[in-house]
């Protein structure tokens, strides 16, 4: 009788993010102006620096902040933070600022400056149309935690110059690309700018909107606009935060709406806070095996041991290409809780656009999309690359033969069930997420403890490829249990991923055992 766990849904503010992430918060804090009445600075400064202290924020960029405001807010921060930033009127304390505060317990300062948008950047001046100066502040920081070094840049835009706001974003990918090279780079502030403006879409050609990729969302409006308006709609989002996606992962964003003990706005926008994990440690490798360049991340424990588990990470269909980096997006934190927790290798491959890691047939029919799964004698070149790094690692001496471990989610999961019967008795335990097989191979990997995964609602690949799956190998003796989640589609992974007792699972299982 095949066995069928049915299990709630895990909830993202269930989550904990550790010291390997990297918080930044944009908030336009509206300057110190007499004619905002009861909303004037003078009544929402002490909540609003309470605020910004208790988010925890690594980095905060401030838009708008008078001189008056920049040191209120600093004298607030001290000793947590420090800050870096100049007056845009002229270098030094007149007009506003866009300071970035950063911790200094974690976070040391290597080079800081601002910069103008405008045709003369290294001076103060207005740039083409603009009524007002407008900058750019920047530093070089490092993480004392890890030594990583990345960049961060806070702007503010131009609310009214449209030349000014195309010329700035020039500005601002000459600035990023100069640095590319060297450090990741996250940039935030006030854009002035919505979604459907073509500058926006320059902005995300170079960079990404952490809004459209984070894995969590929270947010109760999608503007970040409010006027000093107490009920919404509020619908203009205008403050961002990007990223450089090959050193990032952006985990979870957040727009919030605070307000003040007598029910007010903080500030006319909300301030928007996401949380980012550093690549840095997955390193970028490439297997050569012959006849296949494979591309993939390896990480490695920060406490190495002679002998280490392996864990091969298969990613899906969407993440595939040559970049090296997109199949990092879903799971990374698993990926390093296997091995800083678990002490494991951990390998995440990447298909080519033109490969697919099973041998499958895919058909587009009435009834959605329909795979049939065949039995090849010869594997696709990027998982028979996949076999042949496997067995060099191995070959290697780091590797300890009798703990390998292998997940993959759709695409992937299809990969992890194929590579259970051509690498038959190769590994300890397997996790296919939302996949499908070949049940007349289920004999080739009855030996193997199976844990899958599936969404009751997907409609990509449907949940009765891995049900059959799991009959079959239940039918030769095998020992497979299934996770299926009710009211979730094809991202079943979300929560796999994310389930405390898959790793614990994962790596109770040796093959001596």
């Amino acid at each position: 009788m095949k066995k069928i766990i049915i299990i709630a849904l895990l909830a993202w503010s269930s989550l904990s993010f550790g010291q390997t992430e990297i918080k930044c918060m944009t908030y336009n804090i509206r300057l110190d102006h007499a004619g905002d009445l009861q909303d004037n600075w003078q009544y929402r400064r002490q909540e609003l620096a309470s605020f910004v202290r208790s988010s925890g924020a690594d980095f905060v960029g401030l838009q708008e902040a008078l001189h008056d405001q920049y040191d209120y807010v600093k004298t607030e921060l001290i000793p947590t933070y420090r800050v870096i930033g100049v007056g845009r009127d002229d270098g030094k304390t007149k007009g506003e600022y866009a300071p970035i505060y950063y911790k200094s317990d974690r976070w040391k300062l290597v080079k800081d400056s601002t910069f103008w948008l405008s045709q003369t950047p290294t001076i103060p001046s207005k740039g083409w149309d603009a009524n007002l100066h407008r900058i750019c502040t920047f530093g070089i920081f490092e993480d004392l935690t890890n030594g990583d070094t990345i960049l961060v840049s806070n702007v503010h835009f131009d609310h009214q110059a449209v030349e000014a706001r195309k010329n700035s974003v020039i500005l601002l990918e000459k600035h990023i690309g100069h640095y590319t090279s060297s450090y990741g780079s996250l940039l935030m502030g006030d854009f002035n700018l919505e979604p459907s403006d073509s500058l926006y879409s320059k902005l995300t050609s170079f960079l990404l909107d952490a809004h459209q990729h984070a894995k969590a969302k929270s947010e109760i409006s999608v503007g970040t606009f409010n006027g000093f308006k107490l009920e919404g709609p509020f619908e203009r989002r205008i403050d961002y935060t990007f990223y450089q996606p090959e050193k990032f992962l952006a985990l979870k964003y957040e727009s919030l709406e605070p307000k003040t003990s007598q029910g007010r706005q903080l500030s006319d926008h909300f301030p928007v806070m996401t949380t980012f994990l550093s690549t840095s440690r997955f390193k970028a490798r490439h297997f050569d095996s012959g006849s296949h360049q494979l591309p993939y991340r390896q990480l490695e424990p920060e406490k190495i041991a002679s002998k280490m588990p392996l864990f091969v990470f298969m990613h899906g269909r969407g993440e595939s290409g040559t970049d090296n980096w997109k199949q990092l997006i879903h799971g990374s934190m698993t990926l390093l809780n296997a091995a800083d927790q678990f002490g494991a290798m951990v390998i995440a491959p990447q298909c080519g656009t033109d490969d697919y890691w099973a041998t499958v047939t895919r058909k587009e029919t009435n009834n959605g999309l329909q795979f049939e799964f065949r039995d090849d004698e010869k594997a696709n070149p990027g998982l028979n690359a996949v076999m042949l790094l496997i067995d060099s690692l191995i070959q290697s001496g780091t590797i300890d033969p009798d703990r390998i471990y292998i997940a993959g989610l759709s695409m992937g999961g299809m990969g992890t069930w194929e590579l259970l019967w051509r690498m038959p008795g190769k590994f300890a335990a397997a996790a296919p997420i939302c996949g499908g097989g070949s049940p007349v191979k289920a004999g080739a990997i009855s030996k193997t403890p199976i844990w899958a995964f599936h969404g009751v609602k997907d409609n990509v690949v449907q949940v009765y490829h891995s049900i059959r799956m799991l009959e079959a190998v239940q039918k030769v003796g095998g020992k497979a249990k299934i996770t299926l989640y009710e009211n979730v589609g094809h991202n079943a992974w979300d929560f796999a991923m994310e389930d405390p007792e898959l790793l614990t699972w994962m790596f109770s299982k040796s093959k001596n055992k």
